[in-house]
């Protein structure tokens, strides 16, 4: 990441300044010069915390003021006041509140009566914005305002009314879903929910009469991702996302919608498992060539244990590697999505490149996207197979059909890959003991042995 130079020192993340003297964090940056005069400003001022805030923290504040900036710029560029973006108007009306250290919905509140002091609650909302004087006098003889007007009225009407503080369009809605959701732009969620909004229109007003719209455009969804050959597994977890933002709404702001799932047939599943010489072939294009390594230890793991990327994120990295030392080396995964995903895995191929690069694998799936990950982890597949139909999934299907061409007890069979079957002995009591008491178990030895059967073609 590029180095830009402060006030004070070094800082790594662009635009941002540090004041030690107030403790503070501030985004700081220059308009383009040809906006200045119509900003009235050189410098863009956006609070972004204190130098002891957790850096996912700041980094999110950080992105906030680079929107903030950016819509700031957007507004400035905009010719017609008339043509201005609802949603723009709205969230430049809560940077607006924000910078005058005031929330949106302040004052809603409050009675009209005055509080004894002589003050009411439109009085209050005056003292933070004392530019709605001049708009109202505007608004009164027929002026036209202009878009730092615009933005004014609507900050007035959000600190005094907490209907106008609430979103009015659709693409708004994701704000206050990711807030009560506790996630950001990042989650797949975000992305799922964007691609919907190119059906519908991020500008489509919020109101009961939407509903048709909603339903119309979801079906219009379901077609698009048909027409791009996605499976309906895939599309049916997409409107999940999708749905769970405007029910959401919904409930939120009382809006009675009634938003229907469109209906999908079950897909047939195509997936094969691969046969030994893939096997053999993708084992050794990982050894023998500079592949993706946290990709390849995504791999290991799906073949030996049917481990998806997304049970790999979020482990300890140093229970890993303390596991992976044992006698008998396994990764222990504590929780799923089924009670049956808890489980131990043992560890009989590649143990050495495990080791060395399962902390870099756990950051990477953690950090990027699933899609990314889905990406690599095909990409090295294919590769080194030649078969473009092969998927991580795959390996899961490999892992099974191993398992059942060795012979191995359909118990261990379920405990290894999570799958639903007969109980084996490892308990919920045993999940919790510690690497050393785990490695030396018979369960996790029995296990071991099953692996080694179920993998003696890759062995040796």
């Amino acid at each position: 990441m590029q180095r830009y130079r402060t006030r004070h020192r070094m800082s790594k993340i662009p635009y941002v300044r540090d004041y030690p003297e107030r403790n503070a964090l501030s985004y700081q940056r220059d308009y383009p010069k040809a906006l200045q005069p119509i900003i009235g400003k050189k410098t863009f001022t956006y609070p972004v915390g204190k130098l002891n805030d957790d850096p996912s923290l700041t980094l999110k504040r950080v992105f906030e003021a680079e929107q903030a900036y950016e819509r700031k710029v957007r507004l400035a560029q905009t010719v017609d006041p008339a043509a201005v973006e609802l949603d723009d108007l709205q969230q430049a009306a809560l940077d607006l509140l924000r910078q005058r250290k005031a929330k949106g919905g302040q004052f809603a509140g409050q009675d009209n009566r005055d509080d004894g002091y002589g003050m009411d609650r439109w009085d209050y909302a005056d003292a933070f914005l004392p530019e709605m004087d001049g708009v109202r006098q505007k608004m009164q003889q027929h002026q036209p305002l202009s878009t730092d007007d615009m933005v004014v009225h609507h900050a007035y009407e959000a600190l005094v009314d907490a209907a106008a503080y609430s979103p009015k369009t659709l693409s708004r809605i994701w704000e206050s879903y990711a807030n009560f959701k506790g996630i950001d732009q990042s989650h797949k969620a975000y992305r799922r929910y964007q691609q919907f909004l190119a059906f519908v229109g991020k500008n489509q007003v919020i109101s009961h009469q939407t509903n048709d719209v909603l339903n119309k455009a979801l079906r219009g969804f379901v077609e698009a991702r048909q027409g791009d050959q996605v499976k309906n597994t895939t599309i049916s977890r997409e409107l999940n996302d999708i749905l769970a933002v405007l029910r959401y709404a919904s409930d939120e702001y009382g809006i009675a919608w009634q938003l229907k799932k469109p209906r999908l047939q079950a897909d047939g599943d195509k997936r094969r498992p691969l046969t030994r010489e893939e096997q053999r072939a993708v084992l050794a294009h990982i050894q023998d060539h500079d592949v993706h390594k946290a990709a390849a230890v995504c791999v290991l793991l799906y073949l030996q244990g049917g481990m998806l990327p997304s049970e790999l994120k979020g482990l300890d990295v140093d229970e890993l590697k303390e596991n992976l030392q044992q006698a008998n080396p396994f990764v222990l995964i504590r929780a799923g999505k089924t009670q049956k995903r808890r489980r131990l895995i043992p560890i009989v191929l590649m143990l050495d490149y495990l080791l060395v690069n399962i902390e870099a694998a756990v950051e990477w799936v953690s950090r990027v996207t699933d899609e990314t990950v889905t990406k690599n982890i095909n990409k090295l597949i294919r590769t080194a197979t030649g078969d473009q139909s092969l998927t991580g999934y795959s390996l899961r299907h490999t892992l099974r059909a191993n398992a059942t061409a060795a012979g191995v007890p359909d118990s261990h069979i379920a405990a290894i890959g999570g799958w639903s079957g007969k109980e084996f002995g490892i308990s919920d009591h045993m999940l919790e003991y510690g690497s050393e008491g785990l490695g030396d178990s018979s369960s996790v030895k029995a296990l071991t042995e099953s692996s080694s059967i179920i993998h003696k073609h890759l062995l040796g």
